[in-house]
């Protein structure tokens, strides 16, 4: 039989979640139950990770599993995300494939999540049916950036512009180019030239800029959005990169107008 401490666990996981929240710290089941010592308290908690009633997230944070996500492979990081990081007192966004999906690239659905952060780094989450990555951008922008609305309170994520530049950067982590250029055919449509001029100057390396107004120009025919891009390189020195760094640059033809190698041959689902 259970001790009545497990019980009291169980009850505390429901009135948790019939609060609006689906996340708790250890510290607040701690605080909860001050008759209970901190191992009994631990040991609760690990019994209802193994009935699958709440996820062991994070050193010391739990996620509740609401009934509609029971047979779910994927919990939605906007569902415990903004709590988590005001737990943590950490800047963050939603941000690459994850925060595309808000912007009009539904069909690139990922199988894991991405959430750029400040320094210092973390570890990659890998619950069952929820990963997250977490990116470390010592850059961190104070722009570009959306406060939206959940079921469960807000998150913040990346706008369509700093979503296009970020898929750039670190496209290595979402694929390769080619998955870039994709994603970037359909954030097109959500992107204001005045809002990338704003966000792109100081912030990007300029190869990265070189390359992303190679995409939005040659690749999916997106002219109209890259003047802003040419001005801010035209500023800055700049030399011949290659598109894809995955790849080597043998038999590549330089684009002059974006000192360009091309290196890369797309084969895109959109276009």
């Amino acid at each position: 039989m259970e001790s009545p401490a497990y019980n009291y666990i169980e009850h505390f996981v429901e009135e948790v979640l019939s609060s609006g929240k689906i996340s708790f710290s250890l510290q607040d089941a701690i605080n909860r139950f001050p008759g209970q010592s901190v191992n009994s308290v631990k040991l609760a908690l690990y019994r209802q990770v193994g009935k699958q009633k709440i996820i062991s997230f994070y050193k010391g944070y739990y996620l509740i599993i609401p009934p509609e996500y029971k047979n779910r492979k994927i919990l939605p990081l906007e569902l415990f995300v903004d709590r988590f990081f005001n737990y943590l007192n950490r800047e963050y966004y939603v941000s690459l494939l994850s925060a595309a999906v808000y912007h009009g690239s539904s069909h690139q659905q990922p199988m894991e999540a991405y959430v750029n952060i400040n320094k210092p780094p973390m570890r990659r989450s890998n619950s069952e049916g929820l990963k997250v990555n977490y990116i470390v951008k010592s850059n961190f922008p104070n722009e570009g950036l959306i406060k939206r609305k959940t079921d469960y309170g807000y998150m913040i994520i990346s706008g369509p512009e700093l979503t296009a530049a970020d898929l750039v950067m670190y496209s290595k982590r979402v694929g390769g180019i080619n998955r870039v250029a994709d994603v970037l055919a359909e954030l097109a449509d959500s992107m204001n030239v005045d809002k990338l001029k704003q966000l792109l100057s100081g912030n990007f390396p300029v190869a990265i800029l070189q390359r992303l107004g190679y995409l939005l120009d040659f690749v999916i025919g997106r002219t109209e959005l890259t003047d802003p891009i040419l001005e801010i390189i035209s500023e800055r020195p700049h030399f011949k990169v290659r598109l894809n760094n995955e790849s080597g640059i043998e038999n590549a033809k330089t684009n002059s107008k974006w000192k360009m190698m091309v290196n890369h041959k797309f084969d895109l689902e959109i276009l």
